[in-house]
């Protein structure tokens, strides 16, 4: 994707507004001046309660029909004069399309982000660019060697933790083309976030985890200390030619090498600590800012974090530790002249906490489940299957 520049650009479509996330997007690129429309196959979220927010167009779900959607949005991109469509979550690899019908979209080609999302194609693809990597292979293929020691079994396209288990060395699992086996390092868990452009990592924040739902952070701490993480990615990018929204899970071992476990091309929650006039000039590539990161350093999702808190009422360590989140971390939402977004997602997420007890699915989950990408028959641009 060729350079944007942002002094040319007035309209920006987000592809997401249920999320906090987009929201983020949506406040930088307001405060930049901009005109925001957001398109989600959901009527209410969270991005709609905004009042940085212009207009809100609504979308068939991709899982339903990938062309159907990738056609509505290329309407919604002409009757409102969009200059940039900004993809934001599990949903990019179908919005990645629309560069085959001339939309400018922030995001690289549907190829090079399959690959990604592919945890097999992703670890391939680093190795290919002499990068360390834990080994790694499908788990219907010969996985002895790497089950000899404790190991990972996950699925190849999966988020938020879906189906992922911990197995001692020398376990059996089950053979599946659909997953792979991981050899599990051991160290620190730290992630990326960062924004590309033509292969440059323009802009990243690295965090970790304080307190999970499931297996998904909803309070997490800036990282000051990640420059093997920070290094690697830039070398990934680099490779790749990559543009757009990307993050990564690594693990620091204790020699200070990073592991990536996997690869997220869409934003996470690193994007929370970035300064907003920053993250739309890495975008559009104009000039960064002195400040790159706001002074806070500890952010959280209260309102899920409210629920932890009272999910783990009965167990002392637990609860201490959610109540020292609700009273010492900020809030990702909450904003004094934007109030209406953190006042009222309660209600707005009715459908996320509905779907999440029907499907016994965890809150993060069920908030992507009818965007999220997954194969029904084997992509362009994947890795072989061999």
């Amino acid at each position: 994707m060729a350079c944007i520049q942002g002094t040319d650009i007035k309209s920006v479509l987000l592809t997401s507004g249920r999320l906090p996330v987009s929201l983020e997007l949506a406040r930088a690129f307001h405060a930049a001046g901009w005109r925001i429309v957001v398109a989600d196959p959901w009527p209410m979220h969270l991005c709609r309660m905004s009042s940085c927010v212009a207009v809100t167009v609504d979308l068939p779900a991709p899982q339903d029909n990938p062309e159907h959607f990738a056609a509505t949005l290329e309407r919604r991109c002409v009757d409102h004069d969009i200059d940039l469509v900004v993809p934001v979550s599990e949903e990019t690899p179908y919005v990645a399309a629309l560069r085959e019908r001339a939309v400018p979209v922030f995001t690289s080609a549907p190829d090079t982000v399959l690959t990604l999302h592919d945890k097999l194609g992703f670890i391939r693809r680093a190795a290919e660019a002499e990068l360390s990597v834990p080994a790694t292979v499908r788990a219907d293929h010969d996985s002895k060697t790497i089950r000899q020691t404790a190991f990972v079994r996950k699925p190849r396209f999966s988020c938020s933790g879906r189906d992922v288990s911990f197995h001692a060395a020398g376990s059996d699992v089950r053979e599946d083309s659909a997953f792979i086996v991981q050899q599990r390092i051991e160290g620190d868990a730290i992630n990326v976030f960062g924004i590309a452009v033509d292969g440059v990592l323009r802009l990243s924040s690295a965090y970790r985890g304080r307190l999970v739902d499931g297996s998904v952070a909803i309070a997490f701490e800036r990282e000051e200390q990640a420059d093997a993480c920070t290094s690697w990615a830039s070398r990934f990018v680099a490779a790749t030619g990559y543009t757009g929204l990307i993050a990564f899970d690594f693990i620091v071992d204790d020699d200070g090498i990073a592991w990536p476990l996997e690869c997220n091309p869409r934003a996470t929650s690193g994007i929370h600590f970035l300064n907003r006039a920053a993250i739309v000039a890495a975008i559009t590539n104009d000039e960064l800012p002195i400040d790159q990161v706001k002074p806070v350093t500890r952010m959280a999702e209260k309102w899920s974090c409210f629920t932890r808190y009272l999910a783990s009422l009965g167990t002392r360590d637990a609860t201490r530790q959610a109540w020292q989140v609700l009273t010492g971390f900020s809030d990702v939402s909450w904003q004094r002249d934007d109030p209406w977004p953190f006042l009222t997602m309660p209600f707005n997420s009715w459908r996320i906490l509905l779907k999440s007890r029907q499907k016994h699915h965890t809150f993060a989950s069920a908030a992507v489940a009818d965007i999220e990408w997954r194969p029904t028959e084997r992509a362009g641009g994947m890795c072989d299957d061999r």
